[in-house]
């Protein structure tokens, strides 16, 4: 099992997201996350060594609707999504509420108008599923995705508010694709986001004092 690019040195990125915070208009939400992740992977050529042979790592967005031929398959899928808990929560009923967060308030000097942003802020269960034939080669594969989760966690913390490892499932033995003995084992995350809308007040242009 290698990587190309996953031992090159720290990960960067880590100490940008910890010395300051991100702007809000550069995060993402959990079904754009996809794509960075992808990104991370391509980035690291990703690959898995079997039988005197290298394969590239596909991360794909759902379960393979082709015949498998025994490529190694990393499946991307969102699970629990609520809002992230915070002092501004309330209940009704079995159900919670958060404010939204004031982010910033500017003026626009053209339209006359006050622009202020707001955010919500959610938690998404994340899972990244890996399939295999093989037993060993699907823990292995887990492995390697945990590691690059982990070592990788503050290039990925530029896109989202923050990234909560929570481990791995069990592994078990999935026999109902197309009559085939696969082996999966799935990395279950936590993902952060904020997702932003702007409301737009329009000013007090003229007072009158009769």
């Amino acid at each position: 099992m290698k990587s190309t690019n996953l031992n090159a040195g720290q990960d960067i990125f880590e100490t940008v997201t910890q010395s300051s915070k991100q702007p809000y208009k550069d995060y993402i939400d959990a079904f754009q996350f996809y794509y960075k992740l992808k990104e991370l992977f391509d980035d690291l050529n990703l690959e898995d060594f079997d039988g005197g042979t290298f394969s590239k790592i596909e991360l794909l967005e759902e379960y393979p609707d082709k015949e498998y031929t025994g490529e190694d398959v990393v499946i991307y899928s969102l699970g629990e999504r609520y809002f992230f808990k915070n002092s501004g929560e309330r209940s009704f009923g079995n159900f919670k509420q958060t404010k939204p967060l004031q982010l910033e308030e500017r003026y626009d000097n053209i339209s006359n108008n006050l622009i202020a942003d707001y955010g919500y802020k959610f938690t998404t269960e994340v899972k990244l599923e890996v399939y295999s034939t093989s037993l060993r080669k699907c823990q292995l594969m887990s492995k390697l995705i945990e590691s690059v989760i982990l070592k990788h966690k503050g290039r990925l913390k530029l896109y989202v508010e923050d990234i909560i490892y929570i481990g791995q499932t069990p592994t078990i033995n999935n026999q109902d694709y197309s009559e085939r003995r696969l082996f999966s084992r799935g990395i279950v995350l936590q993902v952060i986001t904020c997702e932003t809308y702007s409301l737009v007040s329009e000013e007090i242009k003229y007072i009158n004092f009769n």
